[in-house]
This record gives C-alpha cells, structure tokens and sequence, in this order.
C-alpha cells in the first residue's frame, strides 16, 4: 500500500499520506513523530464521513485548511481512507482522479487476507445448507443503457475526461447498493453529482440528467 501513497506523492503539492482501514493505519509516509496521532485522526474522518453518510448525505472528500497546507481525506469504497497533507495551490482535481484511480488497486490488496484465511479455515462439519439467497439483479436493462450514455455526456462537461472513471465507478456501486432499472435512476444521479465539486455546476448536473431520465 505504501507504493500507492509513493505515487501520489508523485503529484505536485502532495507532501505526506496515509491509509486508514478497519481501525488502522496500513500504510504511512508521514514523519515517525506523527504517527501515533495518524489512527486517531483517521477514526475521526471515518465517524465524519458515517455521519455525513447517516442524513442522507452522500460525500467521500473532506478538506481542513490549515496555515500553509490543507489536509484532506477521502473515504474509498466505504472501507479506507486516504489522507493528504499538500501545499496550497495544489490541482485538486489531478488528485482526485490519482485518489480515484488507486481504489482499483486498494480492493485487491482488500482482498487478499481474506483468501488466504478463507484457505485457511479448517472444513466445518457437514450441517444443513442455509437456504440460498435469491439472486441479485445487477445486469443493466437493454433499455437504460442510451438514458446512461447520455448522463455520462453530462457528467464529462462537468468533469471531463476523468467523468469514464467516475461514472464507472459510481454506477457499479449502483448496481449493487439498487436494483439497476429507470426507477432508481435517481439514485446513481446522486452518486454521480457527489463528484462535483463546484454547488452551480452540481446542480446543473442534477437538471440535465433528471431531464434525460424524465
């Protein structure tokens, strides 16, 4: 994990970084004098963030500005948080797309304990199925699919070219938070308009695609 900080330190402005999960920190850049304050810092973002998440709110950024950097944190996939300390002046929309872009790779090193203890575990004793699940609907109707390319033009005036990225990565969140059909378009509008930075071009963004999807 520590190569993903690495290469967001890469960007200019990005000074130090770290990477909270499940109660602590896995990976670290920041000076060793700091480090004992890292996992309480990042268990504070993380109640911020659930907080947030709790009012129906759904924002994965936060920024502290502070005399001469700005320390900001971004929540991946509901499980970790990165954390940056940058200068001032910094293209935070570079970042954001880096930040995006390192999610990829944070899931797979997610998985990875996970395996290995699933071979691991030692074979319980025969006992009764539970009875299956019935199976989620994720596959996206034939239908929907130009009222999304239409979003994702949307979203790209918005965003440019990072909009592939996000809309990908939001509508496969969709997919498996909502059942993918034209009732809950709403949803993934909302998901998608969270990237946005900007309260004018947010709302905007809302008008159009709610008008697409009318």
């Amino acid at each position: 994990m520590e190569a993903i900080l690495k290469d967001l330190e890469q960007l200019a402005g990005v000074q130090h970084g770290c990477i909270y999960h499940h109660g602590e920190i896995q990976a670290s850049t920041f000076p060793q004098v700091l480090n004992s304050n890292l996992a309480s810092m990042g268990r504070m973002l993380d109640q911020i963030f659930n907080g947030v998440e709790s009012i129906g709110k759904t924002h994965n950024e936060i920024y502290f500005e502070l005399d001469e950097n700005y320390l900001v944190g971004y929540r991946i996939d509901r499980n970790f948080i990165i954390t940056l300390l940058t200068g001032k002046g910094i293209n935070f929309s570079l970042v954001h797309i880096s930040v995006r872009s390192a999610a990829a790779q944070l899931k797979m090193e997610d998985a990875k304990p996970h395996k290995a203890a699933a071979r691991a575990a030692p074979v319980a004793a025969a006992a009764a199925p539970p009875p299956a699940a019935a199976p989620r609907i994720t596959e996206i109707e034939e239908g929907l699919k130009p009222m999304l390319r239409e979003i994702l033009t949307a979203l790209t005036h918005r965003l440019g070219p990072a909009a592939k990225i996000v809309f990908q990565e939001r509508l496969d969140e969709w997919k498996y938070s909502y059942e993918p059909k034209a009732a809950n378009l709403g949803y993934l509008i909302q998901l998608l308009s969270s990237e946005i930075a900007d309260k004018e071009e947010k709302l905007g963004f809302i008008k159009d695609a709610e008008t697409l999807t009318a």
